[in-house]
């Protein structure tokens, strides 16, 4: 396995009710110290530029792997996303979501 190149979008929902420790744990996952750590572990690509400069950081990156390109992007991006709100609102478990969300990309893209 190798990493992934693409954003870390983190954010705070505007209506949590733990806004202060959803901000401790954006800062601690943003920390140099947190993405080093994990860019070394996962090969992810780390969001500070400065940590590619770690020979260990930049020999993990260059296996990272680009997500698959595909026109259809949003459309597949959306069947996924309604999938995962299922699961994480206890609709349906996380395995069936995601089962459910794989059939069903397959079929949009065949």
């Amino acid at each position: 396995g190798g990493g992934c190149k693409g954003s870390w979008g983190l954010g705070i929902a505007r209506r949590s009710p733990h806004p202060r420790q959803a901000w401790q744990a954006v800062q601690y996952l943003t920390s140099a110290a947190s993405q080093r750590h994990f860019a070394e572990q996962t090969g992810y690509i780390p969001s500070r530029q400065a940590l590619l400069e770690s020979p260990v950081v930049a020999a993990a990156a260059e296996q990272a792997v680009l997500r698959p390109a595909i026109a259809e992007y949003a459309q597949v991006s959306s069947i996924l996303q309604r999938h995962l709100s299922q699961a994480l609102r206890g609709q349906v478990s996380a395995a069936a979501a995601m089962q459910a969300a794989a059939a069903e990309t397959r079929r949009f893209l065949n």
